[in-house]
């Protein structure tokens, strides 16, 4: 529905800002109660579309990151903040989700352990033909950054 509601299906491709935010718009109702001291900020001002794809991919990118992010950077009832940016700097599209919570184990960022979550999103990147990297800073930090020639197939 978000696909469509974002342009698909007409040919045109998806516009990407928009299906972001629909997607963010699902995820905060259904958890609503997960996220009562939560706050999302998007930032996402391109115009661009892409293809049904990618923008079906980068969807259930967006949803593993905020999820993840809403399950375990903070503590229950705790306050916070996940700001979700994507930006388009010459040739690539750079996707980051970050929180105010406790960031991840260093273990983590090493290893990429076994966190099925974060996996989906690796694998999703590289679908992409893109990478994921983890960082910490002022608490976790996903980033995906991906050819921004993925609106030729639509």
């Amino acid at each position: 529905l978000q696909l469509y509601e974002a342009g698909g299906g007409r040919g045109t491709g998806v516009q990407l800002c928009r299906h972001i935010r629909l997607v963010i718009g699902c995820i905060t109702e259904d958890f609503k109660d997960d996220m009562q001291d939560i706050e999302i900020v998007i930032s996402c001002d391109i115009e661009d579309h892409i293809g049904e794809k990618h923008a079906t991919i980068l969807g259930i990118i967006t949803g593993e990151a905020i999820l993840n992010a809403i399950r375990h950077a903070f503590n229950p009832g705790q306050a916070g903040r996940i700001d979700l940016q994507v930006r388009r700097e010459e040739d690539w599209y750079i996707f980051q989700v970050q929180d105010s919570g406790r960031g991840f184990p260093e273990s983590l960022i090493r290893t990429r352990g076994p966190s099925s979550g974060l996996t989906i999103i690796e694998d999703l990147a590289m679908e992409l033909s893109g990478t994921m990297t983890l960082t910490n800073d002022g608490g976790a930090v996903v980033r995906v950054i991906f050819p921004a020639d993925t609106d030729s197939e639509v």
